[in-house]
């Protein structure tokens, strides 16, 4: 595999081996020919295909299994495409074996990447590492192992990688843009302002790199700088329908809601199912959760990116709409993913979920956690004393409850006393 170049953060790209074996006239590498010109036009069911008679032509071509576990990545089957992997780690002390071991190792981390089973991702991605070949993939493996450790909440240990891979890598924008993130969640935003700045200063006409330096100005109230920013977004040039979807979301930020909704309709139509969640937040905020529920839905049916922020939106349609066993599972997913940016909201959300639903006990227990780590939530401690007095009523409602039942008890046998 080619060294993956200016990578997202939250979207790692996959990119196959360009280097064929042979003359390219046996039927084994025009199969796997016509399976790369698949992949790289996104056919990848196709494709799949193709590999699969590329190795029943010739089984002993590594590459042939490399290139079709990540055609599998692409198509979400994460458990075959490990097991395509694995299938040529070797353990022999022979250079092209180690080679191809640590390819396998590297696809195998990207795999459970994808799966969200970021411990077996980093683990693999360990492996990876410990082999010495092919050294030009460290830095890549480094790479997925920071954007593992930082799915996974170990938001400083990533930072600590993206830092240790910048000591080489001076010009990735993506590894700033990442490490900026990172800052910004932990609260450290004239650190990542900074970092903002350098790779803005790097890749002028990367859209997410203001919008992450709009976001940490925000968080300081720095709110004309902050709108500064997207004036400087907004003026940038669009060529192409990427960006296109991108100035949708300038629009989306400013609260320019008219011209996002009319942007975010043709990016949808152009394939960017991205969009659909812009358009829920546009409906949460016109106040149309219904169609909020919809534009989620779709998003996560169409394979979108989900994250605890994601399902935590939708949460908070689906209360508002007393949708209460979809929030219920809804609240679960979000548990999954969730991480130090959204665990407030979440907690707010599952008390309000139990006080709907009439658990108050579990409700005010809780909240009483709650606001132990959150005391300055006003709201909450109004709603604290309201589902005490629920709790202590019930309480007082079981016990005179039993009071009349011994009573009634004692009245029996009075009357059954000769």
């Amino acid at each position: 595999m080619d060294t993956l170049k200016k990578k997202k953060a939250f979207l790692a790209v996959l990119c196959l081996s360009l280097v064929f074996s042979g003359c390219g006239l046996s039927k084994a590498n025009r199969s796997y020919s016509k399976a790369m010109s698949y992949y790289e036009n996104g056919e990848y069911e196709n494709a799949e295909k193709s590999f699969i008679d590329a190795i029943k032509a010739n089984p002993d071509k590594a590459e042939f299994y490399l290139d079709y576990g990540f055609t599998l990545i692409k198509l979400s089957r994460y458990e075959d495409a490990i097991k395509e992997f694995e299938s040529i780690i070797m353990d022999k002390e022979i250079a092209i074996v180690k080679q191809n071991n640590k390819k396998a190792y590297r696809g195998i981390g990207i795999a459970y990447l994808y799966a969200q089973s970021y411990e077996e991702a980093i683990k693999n991605f360990d492996l990876a590492l410990a082999i010495s070949e092919e050294k030009n993939l460290d830095t890549d493996i480094l790479y997925y192992k920071g954007n593992a450790l930082e799915r996974s909440g170990n938001l400083e240990e990533a930072s600590n990688i993206y830092s240790e891979i910048l000591e080489t890598e001076k010009d990735d924008t993506a590894i700033y843009n990442a490490r900026a993130n990172i800052n910004r969640i932990l609260g450290n935003y004239e650190e990542s302002i900074k970092d903002y700045d350098k790779a803005i200063e790097i890749s002028k006409g990367d859209f997410d790199l203001y919008f992450g330096k709009f976001a940490a100005l925000k968080e300081l109230s720095r709110t004309a700088e902050a709108e500064e920013v997207l004036k400087i977004a907004a003026s940038l040039p669009v060529h192409t329908e990427r960006d296109s979807f991108e100035l949708a979301k300038v629009y989306f930020y400013q609260k320019n809601y008219d011209h996002a909704k009319l942007q975010l309709a043709q990016s949808l139509k152009n394939g960017f199912i991205e969009a659909n969640y812009f358009l829920g937040e546009i409906s949460i905020e016109e106040g149309d959760f219904k169609q909020a529920i919809q534009y989620f839905e779709t998003f996560e049916e169409s394979g979108g990116m989900v994250s605890a922020m994601f399902y935590n939106q939708l949460l908070t349609c689906y209360l508002n709409e007393e949708e209460y066993d979809k929030a219920k599972n809804c609240l679960k997913k979000a548990k999954k993913y969730s991480d130090v940016t959204i665990e407030q909201q979440l907690l707010r959300n599952e008390i309000i979920l139990l006080e709907k639903t009439g658990d108050f006990k579990e409700a005010y227990e809780k909240m009483k956690k709650y606001l132990v780590r959150y005391p300055d939530d006003v709201d909450a401690k109004k709603d604290a004393t309201f589902l005490k007095t629920r709790v202590e009523g019930a309480s007082n409602e079981t016990n005179t409850n039993q009071t009349n039942q011994t009573e009634q008890v004692g009245t029996s046998e009075t009357v059954k006393k000769p």
